[in-house]
């Protein structure tokens, strides 16, 4: 079993077998006793909630029992449970649909045969390893199943089902803000060195197939310098090193490069930009100083939060 947000699993209640005394704990371990001379196959179905709060979700699932006589041969498959998220970077699953299944007479088990998922691409081996890659924007449950037959003689086979969870993209949402040193220019020109404050609010890491990236315009007015070690600015920590810069034409664009690419959701970076405004002669007046998060920035929907700026003052008369 398995939570797809981490929460703690427990047993809430259980049925009993038909046959045989079962003692289930609600951390899921159990152990069954058979009433003597029996063979055959018993069940019994269990609740398991997690602690949610305030509301605990809960999920129903059934135990199959099969008692062997001491002679023969057979082998089991058990179902098997993956969880992946529909549109990031990376979501293929890798494991091992071997892992659960087992053979009580120590016999090797191979995987013979397979059908194919619904909603994804498959690749197994005979020795259960496989790679299964979701389509593209789909979310939901697919699945499988896969024969296994083990080396005894004669063989003995089973089957099994693997689900597989593509959880939905839960998109970030990105806000930026400018914040200048100066913004009254008096004369030909001064320093306005700036920060760009980036961060994410939904609590969502980016998806890793867009990258977070903004964007600032250049003037002639404006005259940029950016450094990739710069660690402080206008008394302000920043980050430089996690970003990357780039200007093509007049447009400077900032990536984010750090963690691995991955902006983390409810966390912020800091940029620091030092610059300098040109006055235009005999003149005075306002430029703007804009700064944009590039559309579909690590998958974020949002975009009423992409652009902030301020305003220069300026006076050369």
């Amino acid at each position: 079993d398995f939570d797809p947000d981490g929460d703690t699993l427990k047993i809430t209640s259980h049925t009993n077998p038909s046959s045989g005394t079962l003692t289930l704990n609600s951390d899921g371990t159990f152990t069954y006793e058979p009433v003597p001379d029996f063979t055959g196959t018993v069940s019994f179905t269990y609740t398991v909630c997690d602690d949610a709060d305030p509301t605990p979700l809960c999920d129903t699932a059934t135990v199959e029992i099969q008692v062997n006589q001491e002679s023969g041969n057979i082998t089991v498959a058990n179902d098997d449970a993956f969880v992946t998220t529909a549109d990031i970077a990376n979501n293929n699953i890798a494991g091992n649909v071997l892992t659960n299944d087992f053979d009580p007479e120590g016999h090797d088990q191979t995987v013979e045969s397979n059908t194919d998922p619904s909603n994804g691409t498959l690749n197994i081996k005979p020795d259960g390893t496989f790679n299964y890659q979701p389509k593209p924007g789909f979310s939901g449950q697919d699945s499988f199943t896969y024969q296994i037959c083990d080396s005894g003689t004669p063989k003995a086979c089973d089957t099994a089902t693997a689900i597989i969870l593509v959880k939905k993209f839960m998109a970030p949402d990105y806000t930026i803000s400018v914040i200048t040193n100066q913004t009254n220019i008096v004369g030909a020109g001064g320093d306005i060195d700036f920060v760009i404050f980036i961060g994410e609010g939904n609590g969502f890491d980016s998806n890793g197939l867009n990258k977070v990236e903004f964007r600032i315009s250049d003037s002639q007015n404006f005259q940029f310098t950016y450094e990739d070690s710069l660690t402080k600015l206008n008394d302000q920590t920043v980050s430089n090193a996690d970003w990357e810069h780039v200007l093509e034409g007049s447009l400077h664009k900032f990536t984010y490069i750090g963690n691995g690419e991955i902006f983390a959701g409810n966390t912020f970076s800091k940029i620091g930009v030092k610059a300098k405004f040109v006055s235009p002669d005999n003149s005075r007046g306002e430029r703007p100083l804009k700064a944009t998060i590039r559309g579909n920035s690590g998958g974020q929907v949002n975009r009423s939060n992409d652009n902030d700026s301020d305003t220069i003052k300026y006076s050369n008369k």
